[in-house]
């Protein structure tokens, strides 16, 4: 299966209830969702969380940019997909 879309959006989710967390207000929590769909149609997600929208704007930011690289690669070729976004990451 290769793959032939891959996106990436930025969430915001509030908590029921404001609370404190290290001094700060935590009104929400960002969720980085990346959507991954193959030729086939099988979708897959992953997501980071972060309580700041100043930390997740930019992790959002790169993961479309890398996520790119993504597109005709298999599936299965996890460190082969890893390696070519690192490298075009310059990581």
């Amino acid at each position: 299966m290769k793959i032939s879309h891959a996106s990436v959006q930025l969430l915001n989710v509030p908590p029921r209830v404001v609370y404190e967390s290290s001094g700060r207000s935590v009104t929400g929590y960002w969720h980085v969702l990346a959507c991954v769909r193959t030729s086939d149609g099988v979708e897959g997600f992953g997501y980071v969380v972060a309580l700041r929208e100043a930390m997740a704007r930019p992790i959002t930011l790169a993961a479309r940019e890398l996520a790119t690289e993504l597109i005709g690669m298999d599936v299965l070729a996890h460190q082969a997909a890893w390696r070519k976004m690192a490298r075009k990451g310059a990581w």
